[in-house]
């Protein structure tokens, strides 16, 4: 196996005579492939239309989540990770992650569930940044949030709820 070595900058109209001056002659090439990053490797799970857990994300009111969380956790993290942190203790409950540490794996290994979580721009978060939420959260956060859901869903009329 040879490699060939370009040695400064190269433009693309002279890669057909770099590659004929190579020791193997090789022809002239007409069609040009050149390597593109990956936009993403969640790309195929987050267009699928039968994805049900990306379906699932994408019909969550951030405005039920958002005023809550950014009350009390704005201060700690990176900008955004307050809210992230919250979709993605839905995300260890949807996918039934028995534990914080399981989740932040997780989230390190799988760009489709740091893109439904908004962390797909930070670090992701370790495991013990969930308990940190959650003493921040306390239960009356938690319990406010949840009444902006079951708010919500009274309002599109699914079945009613009291809170």
């Amino acid at each position: 196996m040879s490699f060939l070595l370009f040695l400064g900058s190269v433009s693309i109209e002279q890669i057909p005579t770099l590659l004929l001056n190579t020791p193997y002659r090789r022809l002239p090439m007409t069609n040009y492939q050149l390597p593109m990053p990956k936009l993403s490797s969640a790309y195929l799970d987050l267009v699928d239309e039968n994805n049900n857990l990306v379906n699932y994300f994408r019909l969550i009111n951030l405005c039920n989540i958002h005023p809550v969380v950014e009350k009390c956790y704005s201060h700690t993290g990176p900008k955004g990770y307050g809210i992230g942190l919250f979709l993605s203790r839905m995300l260890k409950v949807k996918q039934t992650f028995i534990s914080d540490r399981i989740l932040a794996r997780r989230l390190s290994e799988n760009s489709t569930y740091r893109h439904l979580c908004l962390l797909d721009k930070s670090p992701t978060p370790a495991h013990n940044t969930y308990n940190t939420l959650r003493k921040h959260l306390g239960v009356g956060k938690y319990e406010e949030i949840h009444v902006n859901f079951v708010s919500e869903a009274n309002k599109l009329g699914l079945p009613k709820s009291t809170v």
